[in-house]
């Protein structure tokens, strides 16, 4: 019983699109979600990109690299959903990945040694921050 309903979730996380409309909490926290995943995407293919290397991609790559890999995932798991489908991206990809790859660089070739400045992550943090206000004002609207 608890596998088929782990199994029904995971089903509905990754395969069916919902825009929240009229949930502003659940959103929220989706998009809270997606920007972890843009992380955790970045820093998969990065230390990936170094095993097979022995170097970190110049980070344009990088960044092309998790907007590929998160887009073609996202149509081909929900298909094109418009607004749904650019906002949950700029979530994974701007605020996630960018947000990440901006704040650090590598210390020498061939190391997996990153200098991490959380400094610069601040612009990012508000961006991301306006965003979800606006998104929850929206939805809160729509009640």
């Amino acid at each position: 019983m608890h596998m088929k309903k782990l199994m029904d979730f995971l089903r509905d996380l990754l395969f069916v699109s919902d825009d929240f409309d009229n949930k502003p909490y659940s959103w929220a926290a989706n998009q809270g979600a997606h920007t972890l995943i843009g992380m955790i995407l970045l820093l998969f293919v990065a230390v990936l990109w170094v095993r097979i290397t022995g170097e970190y991609p110049y980070k344009v790559m990088l960044f092309l690299a998790v907007l590929g890999i998160y887009l073609n995932f996202e149509i081909l798991a929900q298909g094109w959903n418009g607004w749904d489908t650019i906002t949950d991206t700029k979530f994974v990809v701007v605020y996630g990945g960018a947000s990440f790859l901006t704040s650090m660089s590598e210390i020498e070739p061939g190391s997996y040694d990153l200098l991490f400045k959380p400094l610069l992550m601040l612009p990012w943090v508000v961006l991301f921050t306006i965003s979800i206000v606006y998104g929850v004002v929206k939805r809160l609207q729509n009640d």
